[in-house]
């Protein structure tokens, strides 16, 4: 009898294998996915680094812009009289 169980558990170990193994290179192939076609992937980390530069170079813009506007707003409120003094 001891014979016989031994059969069955090295036929057990050989079938457990190979499962292991396709399970091994699916769990890898599930992780390689993620890593270039997820939405967490390193293309969308790339793409997102260049848009936030894009829009630091935008706001940078919009704040000069932003800036030259209330000089010059204030210089024409300095230039036109006030209403109260007449």
């Amino acid at each position: 009898m001891n014979s016989l169980e031994n059969k069955k558990s090295t036929k057990v170990e050989f079938k457990l294998k190979p499962f292991l193994a396709w399970l091994a290179v699916f769990l890898l192939l599930a992780y390689l996915y993620a890593l270039f076609l997820g939405e967490r992937s390193i293309f969308v980390y790339i793409d997102d680094k260049k848009r936030l530069q894009e829009l630091q170079k935008e706001y940078n813009t919009l704040q000069d812009q932003n800036q030259r506007l209330q000089k010059r707003y204030f210089e024409l409120i300095q230039l036109t009289p006030d209403e109260d003094a007449f």
